[in-house]
Parts: C-alpha cells; structure tokens; sequence
C-alpha cells in the first residue's frame, strides 16, 4: 500500500524509511507498518482496504497504540524510529 520514495537521509521528508502493507488471511486482515529510518519519526496517511471506523491495535509487541480508520478508509500513523507494527482489528 505504501512505501515511501524519499530517501533516509533526507531530513524534510517526513516518510523516509516508511513502509506499509496489508495481508489478508483467514481469520482477517492486518495491516504491517516498519519504519526503517534509525533516527527520525516516520509519518504518512494511507488508504486501507478497513472499513470507516474499524479500530486496529498493534499486535505484535502489544503495547503500540489503536488507530481508527476514518470515513475515508484512511489510517495516520506515525512510527518512532526502527519500529515495526502489526495492526489487527478487535474482535
């Protein structure tokens, strides 16, 4: 779904190191974000195949925070440095 064009190093670019997915499964979808960047925050606003309103948490380690998916089927996320997150629905 995403990855972002601009390069580590370049400091105006608020999505370098981005990368986001989505697989799907039987049991669901998840959507997997990495930030590759070893120094800065990444950032961007995606499109998502979850329906307007679905709540994710980050399943992976667990302690990540929710985001909703807005009316749009458009997700902001913000990772810290050399971060990786697994984001499922709730039951």
């Amino acid at each position: 779904r995403f990855a972002s064009e601009a390069n580590v190093r370049d400091e105006t670019a608020t999505d370098a190191g981005l990368f986001i997915f989505e697989r799907v499964h039987d049991e669901g979808s998840v959507l997997i974000a990495v930030n590759a960047n070893a120094e800065r925050e990444a950032t961007a606003r995606i499109e998502t195949a979850f329906s307007p309103g679905t709540r994710l948490h980050e399943v992976l380690w667990g302690d990540g925070p929710s985001h909703d998916v807005d009316g749009k089927r458009a997700l902001a996320l913000s990772l810290p440095p050399r971060t990786a997150w697994v984001l499922a629905a709730s039951d």
